[in-house]
């Protein structure tokens, strides 16, 4: 059907017929629905219909005709003012294509003049919509795609990927190119659609065709790397890649690029309450900035992003009061004969009377007019605090309820009210539920009431109102306060917060101990205690409690002791010195050393404790990935590498706003990924999706298995090569051997036919001299032949008679 109607799709976006490129986006977006899942079976089948080939054609004939900016290389800016028009505008392109094609002319505007560039936004954006469908029919065939799937690889070999990179390219020049917003905010969703699936696709791109392209167009490729967020998750066993848009404010320099160090909050002993409690801070989070963003879009933004700088600015203007009080000599309610009856009694100089005549009514007016300023701040303050943190104080308190309960979800809550939620309500169960409701938020009134946070913005802002209405500057120290909450004072604040139970528990012994030496005191030393401090029990406590907890013990309760001179006085004299002495040192050593001691020593262990426990989230989080756990040292070795890892592939940052994506994306847009994501999220805060111990890059046990066996096997090959080799060497080494005795019988047999040369060669010599003399004698006359045969010659003799025998 698609490939028929591909020819005449071009015609009918000119002519500005609706019904041929929405029949086809129908289509399109009906063969990726059904690949979800994934469902690798029509994955595989579909990639066998020639679709790849298709899709080049459609991409090849289809391309925008709005004009080009002039600075497509530079820098862009986000398509539109308004921060949700993309979602706006994706959700009204998700109904353009599920509805009739009189849509488009709904969404466009009717009843206006369709002018040139009218009709070519119109035309754009069918083009755009139809690219969009073609590409997530394409992207769905790598949904739950691993490392051996073909599908992937057929893809990379099919598909013409300069006509892809080339289509970006063209996104991007688009945007920021004066055409409509909201066009180019669904041409900005086409780019990153292009971006998403080449960046899926490089993990299977051995030859670097995929990278050349992105290259080319590196500005084009930039600008959507910025928008693009990557995270892996876990499914059915497996883990996939996810890539999604990045939301506005989540981008570098916006408003939610922040740390959100909240996040790690969580127990580092055990990876399922880890897990766990990360998902729920991600969610706590979302709530929160999902009301501040609210609020954000109202004129009461200022109780958002500058409350911090509110906070600020009244601890300022409390330092700046208290700094003028000190300095200029303020006198809390002194008149003028109190004035005079002190310069009296201790005299007075020229610069006193300045000071109280002049500089102190300067002192009093300004610092009146400042308490109104610190009372404004303080206004300003507790109002941004009620208005955008009391709700997320509620709603925490809420979520912790329904933990503590296991109640809340709406999944609970149908299979308790059953049949019984579609039924009307009887007049008694509505008079009860308004009953729980009400008594319900009165315990959460109570409970807020008592919160810390509540109780010093509360008090806060009446010390100031306490300030002006009493004219009592001093109210204003409240400010100082603010201090406490800087790190340094916070770690100190914390580490006696951590152990104030034990601390009191440890006082509360301190003033056992001061009780019962007061008893033995008064019972046994009543007339050493100096007049007027133990005339009766409660006097004699308030005594004991107010000196003997300074630095001489129970020493400043009595009078001057009277040292005896001899023993007898020091044990039965007058006074009982020895007694007197044995009391007071016990009391000092027990209390003012011992007591003391173990108080502070709880604060050092507090700040011990709090430093092993920062030590080892620190620990954690330089070693081990806080969303997978896997450690440094086996992604170093077997993976990617531990911080690639972390920055790119499990950044804790990227989950966190993919949630958001999730939160503010139409449900009828997810893909299969996102929408398992959601399901899992809401409402059954289920954290099954985040990977345990796997990600894509870590070669699997099946991987090391097989690469285990690949060595042993070379192992062994290798192993027979060698014995080989050394049965060759060991015949060449007998070889050589035999070679050597050879070559010592051929020398033997050269010496020995050397010695048999040199014999014929004198034997040739004698049978020489015979001839010679033969022919000399057979020349001579006197000499017969008869002669010659009767003699034979010898070569020390000459020639002898022949015996006669021979």
């Amino acid at each position: 059907f698609l490939s028929g109607m591909e020819p005449v799709i071009t015609s009918a976006i000119d002519r500005g017929e609706i019904m041929v490129p929405e029949a086809m986006m129908r289509s399109f977006l009906m063969l990726g629905d059904a690949m979800h899942g994934p469902n690798r079976t029509n994955q595989k089948s579909i990639s066998n219909t020639g679709i790849f080939d298709l899709c080049d054609r459609i991409m090849a004939k289809v391309k925008l005709t709005a004009k080009v900016s002039a600075t497509a290389s530079g820098s862009k800016g986000d398509p539109g003012t308004d921060r949700n028009a993309i979602n706006l505008f994706a959700t009204a392109g998700v109904k353009n294509i599920l509805t009739q094609g009189n849509a488009l002319r709904g969404l466009l505007g009717t009843g206006r003049e369709d002018t040139e560039s009218n009709l070519d936004d119109k035309a754009n954006l069918t083009r755009t919509q139809l690219k969009s469908a073609v590409l997530t029919c394409l992207l769905a065939f790598l949904e739950g795609s691993q490392r051996d799937d073909e599908v992937p690889h057929k893809m990379l070999t099919s598909l013409h990927w300069r006509i892809f990179a080339s289509q970006m390219d063209q996104c991007f020049r688009f945007i920021g190119s004066g055409s409509d917003s909201k066009l180019e905010a669904l041409v900005q969703q086409e780019g990153l659609q292009y971006y998403f699936l080449m960046r899926h696709l490089q993990h299977y791109d051995t030859h670097g065709v995929l990278d050349s392209h992105l290259r080319k167009y590196s500005a084009s490729a930039s600008y959507f790397r910025e928008r693009t967020g990557y995270i892996e998750i876990a499914r059915k066993g497996m883990v996939e890649r996810v890539f999604f848009q990045l939301p506005q404010i989540c981008l570098a320099g916006k408003t939610l690029d922040k740390p959100f160090l909240e996040m790690f909050d969580a127990r580092r002993d055990d990876t399922e309450t880890k897990s766990r409690q990360y998902l729920h801070n991600m969610v706590r989070i979302l709530e929160r900035e999902q009301r501040n963003a609210g609020i954000r879009e109202t004129s009461l933004w200022w109780t958002v992003d500058k409350s911090e700088w509110i906070c600020n600015m009244s601890f300022r203007i409390s330092l700046f009061i208290n700094f003028i009080l000190v300095f200029g000599g303020y006198s809390e309610g002194e008149s003028v004969k109190e004035f005079q009856a002190r310069v009296a009694t201790f005299g007075s100089t020229q610069y006193d009377v300045l000071f109280y005549y002049t500089v102190l009514p300067l002192t009093v007016r300004f610092t009146r007019h400042l308490t109104w300023v610190f009372l404004g701040c303080c206004s300003a303050r507790v109002f941004a605090f009620f208005w955008a943190k009391y709700p997320i104080l509620v709603l925490d308190i809420n979520n912790k309820d329904k933990d503590a309960t296991g109640k809340g979800t709406s999944a609970q809550k149908g299979a308790r009210g059953g049949l019984k939620e579609s039924l009307p309500a009887a007049p008694e169960a509505v008079k009860k539920s308004a009953v729980n409701d009400q008594v319900d938020r009165l315990q959460i009134f109570w409970r807020m009431a008592r919160n810390p946070a509540v109780l010093y913005e509360s008090i806060f802002f009446a010390c100031a109102v306490g300030a002006v209405v009493f004219d009592r500057p001093l109210l204003t120290v409240v400010g100082l306060f603010e201090m406490c909450f800087w790190s340094g004072s916070k770690t100190a604040i914390d580490a006696m917060r951590f152990n104030l139970g034990k601390m009191g528990q440890t006082m509360l012994l301190g003033l056992l101990v001061i009780y019962v030496w007061m008893v033995i005191g008064l019972s046994t030393l009543r007339s050493a205690h100096e007049p007027g401090t133990c005339s009766n029990m409660f006097q004699c406590l308030c005594t004991y409690i107010y000196r003997a907890t300074r630095q001489d013990g129970v020493k400043d309760v009595l009078q001057e002791a009277v040292f005896p001179t001899n023993v007898a006085d020091a044990i039965v004299g007058e006074g009982a010195f020895a007694w007197r002495l044995i009391w007071d040192i016990s009391f000092w050593l027990l209390f003012v050393l011992i007591l003391v001691a173990i108080i502070s020593g709880i604060i050092i262990d507090a700040f011990s404790g709090m430093r092993d426990e920062q030590e080892q989230a620190s620990e954690d989080m330089n070693n081990r990935c806080f969303v997978c756990h896997l450690d440094r040292f086996k992604l170093d070795q077997h993976a990617a590498g531990f911080d690639h890892h972390v920055s790119s592939e499990h950044n804790p940052r990227m989950y966190l706003f993919f949630l958001l994506y999730l939160k503010t994306r139409p449900t009828a847009m997810l893909t299969g990924q996102e929408s398992h994501v959601k399901s899992c999220v809401w409402p059954n805060m289920s954290h099954s999706w985040i990977p345990k111990e796997a990600t894509l890059t870590l070669k699997g046990r099946g991987d090391d298995e097989n690469e285990a066996s690949r060595t042993k096997a070379a192992v062994m090959k290798l192993e027979g090569v060698v014995e080989t080799m050394a049965g060759h060497l060991s015949k060449l080494g007998q070889m050589i051997l035999n070679t050597n005795s050879a070559m010592d019988q051929v020398q033997d047999t050269l010496v020995q036919l050397q010695g048999d040369t040199h014999e014929l060669h004198v034997e040739l010599m004698e049978v020489g001299n015979l001839v010679t003399r033969a022919t000399a004698i057979g020349s001579s006359p006197a000499f017969s032949e008869e002669d010659a045969n009767d003699t034979e010659y010898s070569p020390v003799m000459g020639a002898q008679p022949k015996p006669l025998e021979e």
